[in-house]
């Protein structure tokens, strides 16, 4: 097979993730990156600091303030701080916001199970094992 083609899957696959996330926003109102950033706190204990959220979406901390501060004033966030060092703060989900971070993982979730049960178990390793190649190098590429 020609990279040419596989490039082609590439494309298709990005206007396909593009449309889920489309989706995604239709059922929470929130856009790809809070919606994620939500998932994120969520996933790390209904907590995480700023620099912590930033470096896992590769944005810089004043770009990661922003949507940490409409999230708050959307109320599904607080900040705490810490009391013997004030530098430090922590971004805490509310009650709405656990509940909205649900919605964005059932519905993410609801996407991807669609598609992996049309796959077999072989598929399904083969389809991990290429994954995780890819997402090795990317890792490596993005961090050289």
């Amino acid at each position: 097979m020609e990279n040419k083609e596989l490039i082609n899957y590439f494309y298709k696959m990005q206007k396909l993730f593009s449309t889920q996330n489309e989706k995604i926003k239709q059922n929470t109102g929130l856009n790809n990156l809070p919606s994620k950033v939500l998932r994120q706190i969520y996933l790390h204990d209904n907590q995480a600091s700023a620099s912590y959220l930033s470096k896992m979406n590769g944005t810089t901390i004043a770009a990661m303030m922003h949507i940490l501060y409409s999230l708050e004033e959307m109320g599904y966030l607080y900040k705490e701080i810490n009391q013997s060092d004030n530098r430090q703060k922590m971004y805490v989900l509310t009650l709405a916001g656990k509940e909205q971070a649900r919605k964005v993982i059932r519905e993410f979730e609801y996407q991807w199970n669609n598609y992996l049960n049309c796959l077999n178990e072989k598929d399904k390793e083969a389809l991990a094992k290429i994954l995780e190649k890819t997402i090795k190098y990317m890792e490596a590429k993005n961090n050289a």
